[in-house]
């Protein structure tokens, strides 16, 4: 059974993914990284290498032997994190390798309950400390949870305890990495929709349409 577990984000969203990026490396386990945009994809994907975190990513313009190339490299756990959009993952064989943990770094406001569960069967078995899907707060993730409650009454999210002093170390480490390189800065555009700016408490998300 897939354990859904949320973080509510501030501004820390790249020193929070490095986090569960350095626990999942320190397991053994491989991440699946989910972002709307090519843009975020390559980004992170340096973001993490900068960071001593081997990484990959998908996109639509490689070659099938590249694309074999990456998901090997996840099958042999050469990289334990790869970062795609929904569409690289999908669209093209061979299909995403099955990984133990998903991270859903952004939500969009196209992001349907189809698309989620389609992202959930890339998990393998749950376990103790795989099978779990990590979705990171933002405006838009709050009404495709809303979507997903009323969708699924079986559907339950819990949120993730992370400990904070290692994501500070983590931002240090971050912002270090972004002083040397601007190029891996997180973009200023955010996705925010009118009416979805304030982060609101679980119990209120059923009253969130969209």
């Amino acid at each position: 059974m897939v354990q859904h577990s949320f973080i509510w984000i501030g501004q820390k969203d790249d020193a929070l993914l490095v986090y569960f990026c350095k626990e999942g490396q320190e397991l053994g386990q491989t991440t699946a990284i989910y972002t709307n945009n090519i843009y975020e994809t390559h980004r992170l994907s340096n973001l993490l290498g900068a960071l001593g975190i081997p990484a990959t990513c998908l996109q639509l313009d490689i070659s099938k032997s590249a694309r074999e190339a990456a998901l090997d490299k996840i099958r042999r756990k050469e990289c334990h994190a790869i970062i795609t959009t929904d569409i690289a993952a999908t669209t093209q064989d061979p299909p995403i390798s099955k990984v133990d943990r998903i991270i859903n770094y952004n939500i969009g406001w196209k992001t349907t309950f189809q698309i989620y569960t389609q992202r959930t069967s890339n998990l393998r078995d749950a376990s103790e400390n795989s099978g779990r899907m990590i979705t990171f707060m933002k405006p838009y993730a709050l009404a495709l949870i809303s979507r997903l409650e009323r969708e699924d009454p079986n559907f339950i999210l819990a949120e993730y305890e992370v400990n904070m002093d290692i994501v500070k170390a983590c931002d240090v480490q971050v912002q270090n990495a972004v002083s040397e390189n601007p190029s891996l800065r997180e973009s200023d555009t955010r996705q925010v929709r009118a009416g979805f700016t304030q982060v609101l408490p679980l119990n209120q998300l059923a009253h969130l349409h969209i």
